[in-house]
């Protein structure tokens, strides 16, 4: 018998095709126990929103930051303008909050932002010269604690040298660090450092010979309400969050915890108002109907869509049910119009003799 004929007796001997690998960040839309990644994210913020609420931080009130964001209007001249700069006068177009080049706040926000007052600590951030300012959040430490100098932005290319080791300590977890309350001489502390990177990028900072002679010290266990996923855990904070927390730490293992009365927690001001505003845009998001669905204003319930439903055809005039139609062709595009599946199958065999024509 032929052998390439694939027969009974050689068939064994035929080489299988290995199964396809899935693709990297695949949704398998058909199981019932995956999340797709709207759900996802907006399950995510829910999370963090109800976290945020659990803490019971004392915030001042956020009503002036989101009448700041629904400022549309932009002015030519720049002076003039209430999401300008207060210091370049620059228009800025995404946060009209505070400007992320000399981190001075707008002019409708002047006067509106609250100061939180860091007492004798002096804090330094060390922003890593590949991120964007636009990314970071611990320049809004600087933002809202900047006001009396003590708080400063330095690039990781040009760390100072004259750190004291005896009232100076590094806020990152190795090996070698400790807890906060654990460490030797606490009340010496007066100054405190924290590296603006991302965990990847931190490591080549830490290198640095000016930092290498630091107390190190590690915070508790504490959950981020960071709204983006991550792969790393819930215990890996912003660093704006580092900021709060070992401040906040420094000043109970100081004082104690009955005498802290939320001194510092407007330093998180910023960060919970764009979690808090990003949770109302998720939720206008899954309100928001489309232009051929049908919903339930009170109830905010999709209604069911009816099969039965006629619609006619712009090619060939028929009336016919939905399910005739093809899915991007139900709504009327420019130069198409709305095409049964009929009709576009026609036009597409009438186009493909066409291109052969031209092409003989």
């Amino acid at each position: 018998m032929n052998k390439r004929a694939g027969t009974p007796e050689f068939s064994s001997n035929i080489r299988e095709k290995p199964p396809k690998k899935p693709k990297k960040n695949a949704v398998a839309h058909s199981h019932p126990e995956v999340i797709h990644r709207p759900r996802l994210a907006t399950s995510i913020v829910a999370e963090k929103h109800a976290l945020l609420e659990k803490l019971n931080f004392q915030f001042a009130p956020f009503d002036p930051v989101f009448q700041a964001f629904a400022l549309t209007k932009k002015l030519k001249d720049p002076t003039n303008c209430p999401t300008a700069c207060v210091l370049c006068h620059q228009v800025m177009h995404s946060n009209k909050v505070y400007c992320y080049k000399c981190l001075q706040p707008s002019v409708f926000m002047r006067d509106k932002l609250p100061r939180v007052d860091l007492g004798d600590i002096t804090l330094d951030v060390i922003h890593h010269h590949g991120e964007k300012r636009s990314k970071s959040t611990a320049l809004q430490a600087q933002v809202l604690a900047g006001h009396n100098g003590k708080v400063r932005t330095i690039d990781s290319e040009a760390i100072p040298d004259d750190y004291d080791p005896r009232t100076t300590m590094l806020v990152f977890p190795s090996d070698s660090s400790v807890e906060t309350k654990n460490l030797p001489g606490l009340k010496n502390i007066t100054k405190i450092v924290v590296i603006e990177a991302t965990w990847i990028k931190a490591g080549g900072v830490l290198r640095k010979p000016q930092l290498q002679n630091l107390k190190r010290i590690h915070l508790k266990n504490y959950q981020t309400m960071f709204w983006r996923y991550q792969k790393f855990g819930a215990q890996f904070l912003a660093t704006i969050e580092a900021i709060y927390y070992a401040i906040r730490e420094r000043f109970e293992g100081i004082h104690g915890e009955p005498a802290y009365h939320g001194q510092f927690d407007n330093l998180l001001y910023l960060y919970a108002s764009q979690l808090k505003r990003i949770k109302q845009e998720k939720d206008k998001r899954i309100c928001m109907p489309r232009k051929d669905e049908k919903w339930y204003p009170d109830t905010g319930e999709q209604a069911k869509r009816d099969p039965t439903e006629v619609r006619s055809c712009d090619h060939c005039g028929e009336a016919k049910l939905r399910n005739a139609f093809h899915k991007k062709r139900w709504r009327r595009s420019p130069g198409q119009g709305r095409l049964c599946l009929e009709c576009i199958q026609v036009k597409g065999r009438a186009g493909n003799l066409k291109r052969k024509v031209h092409n003989n």
